[in-house]
């Protein structure tokens, strides 16, 4: 994943990015998971 793409999908930007809405959209969750990994150098 590019860095832009991270730095607009970071999750302290989108707040209203919740567990719950993670779970029930499809797609989501994954980014989310992706995004960790990375931000952790994984």
């Amino acid at each position: 994943i590019a860095p832009a793409v991270l730095s607009v999908v970071e999750e302290d930007k989108f707040p209203f990015i919740t567990d719950e809405v993670m779970n029930s959209t499809p797609g989501l969750k994954p980014i989310k998971y992706t995004i960790e990994d990375y931000l952790r150098g994984e």
